[in-house]
């Protein structure tokens, strides 16, 4: 992935001093887990509740519920399925993304994430079944 974006996120990483896990796919993710049994995986209907938006300072953010399938394609950025896929039910995740993983070289549709940018969200995993 884009090592310009890359290098945006791991100093943002340094200087909020996080410490976050880093998948094969390049996503930075931290999870909070709260000790559920009920777990995701392809197919499950998912729901959730995540806000964030592009990783730098005033922004345009967003909040919003959210439900889909796992696994059915555009209804997520892949940054977001692939950290529920690693969560239960209850748990809260961060994640900061390249937008490789996110809304690509065009950005979103609705103009608020401009082109090859990275992205941070926070993620909470309401319902899984």
């Amino acid at each position: 992935f884009n090592s310009v974006e890359n290098q945006v996120i791991e100093n943002y990483i340094g200087n909020q001093n996080m410490e976050m896990q880093v998948s094969e796919t390049g996503l930075y993710y931290e999870i909070l887990h709260e000790r559920s049994s009920i777990t995701t995986g392809f197919g499950k209907h998912i729901k959730i509740r995540y806000h964030g938006g592009v990783l730098k300072k005033n922004s345009d953010h967003i909040t919003t519920t959210q439900d889909f399938y796992i696994g059915q394609e555009l209804q997520v950025i892949k940054a977001i399925e692939e950290v529920v896929l690693l969560m239960e039910q209850g748990d809260s995740a961060t994640i900061i993304s390249s937008s490789t993983l996110a809304f690509g070289e065009k950005g979103s549709s609705t103009g608020l994430i401009p082109g090859a940018s990275p992205v941070i969200y926070g993620v909470r995993l309401l319902e899984c079944d």
